[in-house]
């Protein structure tokens, strides 16, 4: 029994497997003993985890190359859930911004003239629309993904290599982190303000406190760039601030010509909204004096054809008036034929006048 102890203490020596990593730990022992068996067990497993993280990192660059080769770009957003202006979005857009800059443009001869006409000083022409922006489109970004060589450069999957950390420790870090950005930004935020010159040296003393702190890598770059901010408002100090007087006389002539641009404006609209309302009287009347034209010939064929039905009705009618008249003198012929007939055999019936009999 001591021989195998004494084997299974060696193996774990080596191999760097911790007692509380096999689920095996004694009463007596401490946190901070526990801990540093975890911490030792980790570092001894670091390069097996390091080689695991660098296999499912080559599997998903793999699957994410061909994703981005086979795959359409309505299926990325389909299974992705961001929605992508295409080109074509955009050039509608950039045509229907430039039409209305172009409306604009020719009803601005008119807001002139009506501003000299009531003696006003004309407002100036309205600047050129800038290109819309939707941000990137769909081509932009299938273009991205499926160019091999930009896309190396501008995409990049990678694990996280570090061994697992402690939640408790990394905790504490953040906080003193915080902590301690927050006094240097105290004490340094009004020397800054005051003396200007000094930032290179804050923003260099705050870079190499940063640098103490492996949780703070993720604000590296954010740190950076308020620092450049910090130094070329420093190189570029702002220029003094003009008499209140004076700004008060020049907000209130701004307010004068935006008041004077907006009823350019106003006018303008109101110009172009009674255009518009003529247009549509005149449309109106076209429409109704074509509807009526069109009720008037209607009127006329339908009293032609009413025209045309009673002639043709007087003409049955006098026809059939002729023929009853016919009908009627010869059944007066025919009875006059049968009465002649009548009285011619009646009169060889009849006896001489001799009074022989033969």
């Amino acid at each position: 029994m001591q021989l195998r102890k004494q084997l299974l203490d060696d193996v774990f020596q080596i191999t760097g497997i911790s007692d509380i990593m096999r689920g095996d730990t004694e009463a007596e022992e401490t946190a901070s003993a526990q801990k540093m068996k975890i911490q030792s067990g980790q570092s001894r497993m670091k390069d097996r985890k390091d080689e695991m993280s660098r296999v499912a990192r080559d599997v998903v660059r793999m699957v994410a190359e061909l994703v981005s080769e086979q795959f359409e770009i309505t299926t990325l957003m389909e299974v992705s859930g961001v929605k992508l202006p295409s080109q074509h979005d955009v050039d509608m857009a950039n045509q229907q911004q430039q039409m209305q800059y172009q409306q604009v443009m020719q009803n601005f001869p008119q807001i002139q003239q009506q501003a000299q006409a009531q003696g006003q000083q004309p407002p100036p022409p309205p600047a050129p629309p800038q290109p819309v922006d939707l941000g990137p489109t769909q081509e932009d970004v299938i273009g991205l993904l499926r160019n091999g060589v930009t896309r190396r450069f501008e995409l990049d999957i990678e694990t996280d290599s570090t061994v697992a950390a402690d939640e408790a420790q990394e905790k504490n870090d953040r906080t003193m982190f915080i902590q301690s950005m927050s006094q240097f930004v105290m004490a340094w935020g009004p020397i800054i303000q005051q003396s200007p010159e000094i930032a290179p040296l804050a923003g260099a003393l705050l870079k190499f406190g940063v640098a103490a702190f492996p949780v703070a890598r993720e604000l590296t770059d954010v740190i950076d760039e308020t620092m450049d901010k910090i130094f070329e408002k420093a190189q570029n100090p702002q220029p003094p601030q003009p008499d209140p007087k004076t700004q008060a006389q020049i907000q209130i002539a701004q307010t004068k010509a935006q008041a004077e641009q907006q009823k350019a404006q106003t006018e303008a609209q109101t110009t172009q909204f009674q255009a518009q309302a003529d247009m549509a009287k005149t449309r109106m009347e076209a429409q109704t004096a074509a509807q009526q034209s069109a009720l008037e010939m209607q009127h006329a064929q339908q009293q032609h054809q009413m025209d045309t039905q009673s002639q043709i009705m007087d003409h049955q009618v006098n026809q059939a008036e002729a023929g009853m008249k016919m009908r009627t003198m010869n059944q007066q012929m025919q009875i006059a034929e049968q009465k002649m007939e009548a009285q011619l055999a009646l009169a060889a019936i009849k006896p001489k006048p001799n009074g022989n009999a033969n």
